[in-house]
This record gives structure tokens, C-alpha cells and sequence, in this order.
């Protein structure tokens, strides 16, 4: 996002992906701007909290992402002898448009505008097909290290083929990608066109309604992009609701209608009744407020017993099958930016006469990947022989998937 001189503002697709984040985060992105030039709101209040938070994993995305788009170029530039490279600067709009005219093969960090728009596409494809240049038109290619397409990667390639539309009279009917494993994936622009236009005009008629005073409620958005300690400080600062762990965003507004206004005024709210929220779920949430409250305030976690509900005796804890001695607490590590994936760390807790015990097996290569997996295989289907009434613990389901492919990807075990 980019003020002009004359007051108005040049929005980019990042733009509309933080608007995707939520009300928060777009407010975020626009107040950062005018803060710049001595407009906007502090949200911090002196707080001593950086804005910018350095965030290694993303930093090392940023990295990987540069890595692989050169990679890309460097191929590129051996096949097609006539690409041309747009350098940064006031001139690269038209040195982009004059290499579009010239019919350039491919077409390097591309400056793409239109009304209030402006990006930089990775790459730009000429293709067959009618323009305002000839018999020819381009359409938008971008590198990206996952291996499969995002939605928000989409949008950004729509935001891209509109500003294409604008300067060569013709949409793009694919959108293109080279994705982390190095494969293309093509996709019709006209299956995405209207839900892009539909939420670009929601982002416009947001940027056009914006004021520094009208600060989007946190605790009602899902997501805050890298506001994420922004918000959090806000939250925290009031003592918001949506601090209380498993509510709902409707719950949130129901307790607020009925004066019910932050954590601690739940965790006292002994005897009330919230009209849409049933007596049932008002305790749980009333109980977990409590035992938040005594937390920060004793500076230790706070827990209770629930007793089982004898109208529905397995649930929760009571869906775990009885113990074995045998047990194994499983988990995997990945490192999914090495060149096909790398699972790096297997490791395991058990508990042998009383005490836990943790074993690793760690893999720098795909031969130490093999490796490991073939010993944790052997490790866990001894033990299984030994007692088959233990069970492996893991957490959600990525590391049956992963030894799945680990099994597939090396025909063995």
C-alpha cells in the first residue's frame, strides 16, 4: 500500500490478502501507512512492543521463496534467450509495457497497473492469442515453495490478470505456478474471477470508509496476520472475552449484549443468565474464566476434575482406551523447504519403570531419512511384539501420514 501525492492510495494484492486476514489486520496495514506521514493512531500507547516483530520462520520463507524464484529465472534464462529482466524504478511500468509491445518471451518482475493497483509479477508468459499488441497476449506466473495452490495464491494471480486486462485489452485465461517441487500448476482465471472482484470491491468500500478512530474489534476476527502481538496486547489490555479458551465468536457478542464485558467479569458472574447461551455452557465457560483468572493471579495453572456426564460417559478423557506400561508418545519434526520434504526428527517418550525416557533418531539427508524410519519401524514393532497392548500416541493425524510417505517414498518397512 502506497499514498500518492495527491492523496490517493495505490493498493497491492498483498493488500488484499491481509483484508482476507480480517477487519483487524487490513485497519493494521492502512494505519501503518498514515502513522508515516504523521496521521493515523498509536495503538500501542507506549507500550514497549515492537510493531514489526521478527519472525525467524517467516524470514526464512522470505529466503527459501527468493531461492527457489532464482532457480527458476536461472532456467529460464538458459531456454528462452530473449527474456527480459524489469528493474525496480519510477521507469519499470514502462519498460514492462515496452517489452510487452516488442512481444517478449517472458517477461521478469513485470510492474502491473491498473485503477488504484499496481504489483509486480514474478513472471509473465507470452501465449497465443488476441491483444492490443497482435496475435499474442500475456498471462501472470508466480514461483511459490508450497506444493500445492493456496487460495490466496489465486487471488493474487486474478489481482494480476486484471491489471493485464487493463494493459493489453485482453484477461488472462490461466494463471500459472511453479510450485515448491518444482512441478507447474495452471488454473482457469474464470473459475475465481467473481469471488476476487466481489471481495477487492468489499476491501475498496473498506479503504474508502476508513478513519483512524474506527478500530475493528480483535476479539470478532480469526486471524491477524503479523498484527498477531498487536492484537494480542489489545485484548489483554481490556481483559477481552475472547482471551477464554474455547469460546465463540457468538458467545463473545451474546455476553457483551448481556453487560458481561471481560474475563474476570465471566469468572464472577455467579447466578447470571444469557439470554441464546444455555445454562449448561454458560458454567463451562464461567469455569474456565475462573480458572483463568486464578492462573494469572497465582502465576501457577490452574486446573479442576470435571466428573464424567453419565448420559455421556465417553467423552473427553474417557475416549482414551486403558493404559499399557508400553505406551509410546510419538512425534515428527519436518523441515518441509528441503527438495521433496525432509522429516529430520523422529522421537519418542516412554515410560520404563516409572520414568520417561525419550529416544531420537535424526536424519540431515534422505539416506539418514531412510535410515531413521526403517529404526523407529523396527524400535516400535518390537516393543509391539514384546507387549501388543501398547499404544502410540501422536498429535492430529501428520504423523501416520508421514511415515505413510516415508514408506512409499523408500519401498520399505
Amino acid at each position: 500500500m502506497r499514498r500518492l501525492a495527491d492523496g490517493s492510495f495505490h493498493y497491492s494484492p498483498k493488500d488484499l490478502i491481509a483484508y482476507l486476514e480480517g477487519d483487524f489486520a487490513a485497519w493494521c496495514e492502512r494505519n501503518r501507512v498514515e502513522l508515516s506521514r504523521g496521521a493515523g493512531r498509536d495503538l500501542l500507547a507506549g507500550a514497549a512492543l515492537s510493531v514489526d516483530v521478527v519472525d525467524e520462520e517467516r524470514e526464512l520463507v522470505i529466503r527459501r521463496g527468493l531461492a527457489h524464484e532464482a532457480a527458476h529465472l536461472d532456467r529460464l534464462r538458459a531456454a528462452e534467450p530473449g527474456l527480459v529482466e524489469i528493474e525496480r524504478g519510477p521507469a519499470a511500468f514502462d519498460e514492462t509495457r515496452h517489452a510487452m509491445q516488442r512481444g517478449a518471451p517472458i517477461i521478469f518482475q513485470g510492474e502491473l497497473r491498473t485503477a488504484g493497483w499496481m504489483g509486480l509479477a514474478d513472471f509473465l508468459h507470452r501465449v497465443e492469442g488476441v491483444s492490443a499488441f497482435g496475435d499474442y497476449q500475456y498471462e501472470p506466473w508466480d514461483t511459490k515453495l508450497a506444493r500445492s495452490a493456496r487460495p490466496y495464491f489465486l487471488l493474487q494471480l486474478c489481482a494480476y490478470a486484471e491489471m493485464l486486462e487493463t494493459m493489453q485489452g485482453h484477461r488472462p485465461e490461466r494463471l500459472g505456478f511453479i510450485l515448491g517441487d518444482g512441478s507447474d500448476a495452471t488454473f482457469q482465471t474464470a473459475d475465481f474471477w467473481y469471488y476476487y472482484r466481489r471481495l477487492k470491491r468489499s476491501f475498496e468500500q473498506f479503504q474508502a470508509e476508513w478513519l483512524p478512530d474506527t478500530v475493528p474489534d480483535p476479539a470478532l476476527d480469526r486471524a491477524f496476520g503479523q498484527w498477531a502481538e498487536v492484537a494480542q496486547h489489545l485484548l489483554e489490555h481490556v481483559d477481552d472475552l475472547s482471551l477464554v479458551a474455547g469460546i465463540s465468536r457468538s458467545q463473545i457478542i451474546r455476553l457483551r449484549e448481556a453487560s458481561i464485558q471481560t474475563v474476570e467479569a465471566l469468572a464472577t458472574s455467579e447466578g447470571a443468565a444469557v439470554p441464546r447461551v444455555t445454562p449448561s455452557t454458560l458454567a463451562n465457560l464461567r469455569a474456565q474464566a475462573a480458572m483463568q483468572v486464578a492462573s494469572r493471579e497465582s502465576g501457577q495453572i490452574q486446573w479442576s476434575f470435571r466428573a464424567p456426564d453419565p448420559e455421556r460417559p465417553r467423552r473427553g478423557l474417557a475416549l482414551l482406551p486403558l493404559h499399557s506400561p508400553s505406551d509410546v508418545f510419538f512425534d515428527i519434526e519436518g523441515f518441509p523447504f528441503a527438495s521433496g520434504g525432509l522429516e529430520y526428527l523422529l522421537g519418542v517418550v516412554t515410560v520404563d519403570e516409572g520414568s520417561p525416557h525419550f529416544r531420537d533418531w535424526w536424519a540431515h539427508t534422505e539416506e539418514a531419512e531412510k535410515f531413521a524410519f526403517e529404526e523407529f519401524i523396527d524400535w516400535a514393532y518390537a516393543r509391539w511384539q514384546a507387549d501388543p497392548s501398547l499404544h502410540i500416541y501422536h498429535y492430529a493425524g501428520y504423523e501416520r501420514t508421514a511415515l505413510g510417505r516415508l514408506m512409499g517414498k523408500y519401498a520399505t518397512r
